[in-house]
């Protein structure tokens, strides 16, 4: 054992005879407290979009605030005019805008009509797919709904769009193949 000791005294004061000793400890004590003090890194993307809503219908209301409070990778916002989109596009604190048009809601269902949503994009937007593909997944609800209350009411049966017991039928039963025979 007292050889042991012995030839550790020695092979500790070699050790300390040598700067590199000293270099690769302070590279220790520094690569510590930089994992320790160091703030981890948001692990989840955050992506804002902005939206700009000129339907001032309630339908269309409900959406963009659905849209507004859900939990996504994609962040949206509103905004009040078409220059604070631009604006906010070329400073980047909006990746991607969209603006809902006067008369959206309405034109949503019609037959023949097409959606008059604009997409801004700037060529360093990212997902600018999945961001579209968001914002029509949350008027899909809205539009499925008065698709089965437009089809009812040609049929000849009052049916408001509100109305519990077709949003327990929407909820239950319907599905995209159920709405493309309701429309033919």
């Amino acid at each position: 054992m007292r050889l042991f000791l012995n030839r550790l005294s020695v092979l500790a004061k070699r050790s300390l005879i040598n700067p590199a000793m000293y270099v690769m400890s302070a590279v220790l004590v520094i690569m510590a407290l930089l994992v320790i003090l160091v703030p981890p890194k948001e692990t989840s993307i955050y992506i804002p979009v902005a939206i700009l809503n000129s339907d001032d219908t309630s339908d269309t209301r409900e959406v963009v605030d659905s849209l507004c409070t859900m939990n996504s990778i994609f962040h949206f916002y509103e905004v009040d005019s078409e220059e604070e989109i631009y604006k906010d596009l070329s400073s980047g604190k909006a990746n991607t805008a969209y603006i809902f048009p006067k008369g959206f809601s309405e034109n949503l269902t019609s037959s023949g009509s097409r959606y008059d949503v604009k997409q801004v994009v700037t060529p360093a937007s990212s997902f600018v797919f999945l961001s579209r593909e968001e914002v029509f997944r949350s008027f899909y609800g809205y539009s499925s709904r008065q698709i089965i209350s437009d089809t009812f009411a040609a049929r000849g049966y009052d049916v408001d769009i509100h109305d519990p017991a077709l949003e327990a039928l929407f909820n239950k039963h319907v599905n995209e193949d159920f709405l493309f025979a309701l429309e033919n």
